[in-house]
C-alpha cells in the first residue's frame, strides 16, 4: 500500500480515536494564524485549509472539525517524509514518518497561538531531514 495512503488512513484513525477518548469544546478549534506546535515548531495555518512551516520547510493541509478537533497533515523532504497532527483542546498528538519507514516518531505537547499574522515560509536546508529535530 502506498505510504501516503497509509498515512491518510492513520490520520483518520488517530482523529477518530482521540475524538472518542477526549471531551472537546468548540472553543478549541484552531483558526488561521501563527502557532507553535509542541513547543518546537512554528507553523502558519492559512485560510482555505493549507499550512506551512515557518522555521522548517514542510507544509500541507488542515481541517477544523465541528467538535473542536483539528487535523493537520503534510509532507517534508520533497514528499519523502510525512506529518500528521491531531489537535484537541490545545494539545497535539504529532506523528511523523518517512516513506520507507526508516524514521518514525510520535510527540505529544501543546499548541500555542502566537498571532493572526505569520512569517514567511522556511526554505529547505541541505541535510535537515525532519522537523522534529
Amino acid at each position: 500500500m502506498n505510504s501516503k495512503i497509509l498515512g491518510a488512513r492513520l490520520l483518520i484513525s488517530s482523529a477518530l480515536a482521540v475524538g472518542a477518548l477526549t471531551p472537546l469544546s468548540a472553543s478549541a478549534t484552531l483558526r488561521p494564524g501563527n502557532y507553535v506546535i509542541a513547543g518546537v515548531q512554528p507553523i502558519c495555518l492559512i485560510r482555505g485549509g493549507t499550512w506551512y512551516g515557518e522555521s522548517y520547510a514542510f507544509n500541507g493541509r488542515w481541517i477544523a472539525g465541528p467538535t473542536g478537533q483539528t487535523a493537520i497533515f503534510g509532507n517534508y523532504n520533497t514528499g519523502a517524509g510525512n506529518d500528521s497532527m491531531v489537535v484537541t483542546v490545545g494539545a497535539v498528538l504529532w506523528t511523523e514518518w518517512s516513506d520507507d519507514l526508516s524514521y518514525q516518531n510520535i510527540v505529544t505537547g501543546t499548541v500555542t497561538r502566537i498571532s493572526g499574522r505569520c512569517t514567511i515560509p522556511a526554505v529547505a536546508k541541505p541535510g535537515h531531514r525532519n522537523p522534529m529535530d
